[in-house]
């Protein structure tokens, strides 16, 4: 048996976490050439046991997470929780956003940088496919069994939110092909 925490940091990028005597990081990306424990594409199920992660963090991943599917990445990520485990998601905010936009604080091509990704196509995941606010997140989190929604202070348009969960949720997962006619 595990006495380590077991941390999941999901669609991890170039910030690979290390474990430590207490603490087990499991790093998730679907890039093959990025450090990762697993790889893997986040709108397909994560091989992860439910009710088995203390904590789930997702940095700048879930605005990479297709539109029609979305909901069921963050459902996911949610349903390895143990109940009483944490998530922590960071993003752009479109809210933000769109308030600088509006106001002329910011222009469109700022706009569209941060709302939608400055990086290249070449690299499959560089580019956002969706921008959410709090109110997504909120709905989201309550109806995966989260309570405790915190809000914290992030970067200039960054939303960062964390969440217990206090109830397990089952919900069905879509299988691959959902994902494979849409894209």
């Amino acid at each position: 048996m595990c006495d380590k925490i077991l941390k999941l940091n999901v669609g991890c990028g170039p910030d690979y976490r290390e474990s430590t005597d207490t603490v087990q990081w499991i790093n998730v990306d679907i890039n093959e050439t990025t450090k990762a424990d697993i790889h893997h594409d986040l709108h397909i199920a994560l091989p992860i046991e439910d009710l088995s992660v203390d904590h789930v963090y997702a940095g700048h991943v879930i605005e990479h997470c297709g539109f029609h599917v979305v909901t069921y990445c963050i459902g996911d990520w949610i349903r390895t929780l143990k109940i009483g485990g944490t998530i922590s998601i960071r993003t752009p905010d479109l809210e933000a956003l769109a308030k600088e936009y509006v106001d002329g604080t910011i222009n469109h091509l700022a706009f569209v940088q941060q709302a939608y990704g400055g990086g290249y196509r070449s690299v499959r995941g560089s580019v956002h496919c969706l921008t959410i606010d709090w109110k997504w997140i909120l709905s989201n989190f309550f109806a995966f069994g989260c309570g405790n929604i915190e809000r914290h202070e992030g970067g200039r348009w960054e939303l960062c939110v964390t969440a217990v969960k206090e109830k397990h949720v089952v919900m069905p997962i879509p299988p691959r092909d959902l994902y494979e006619t849409i894209k």
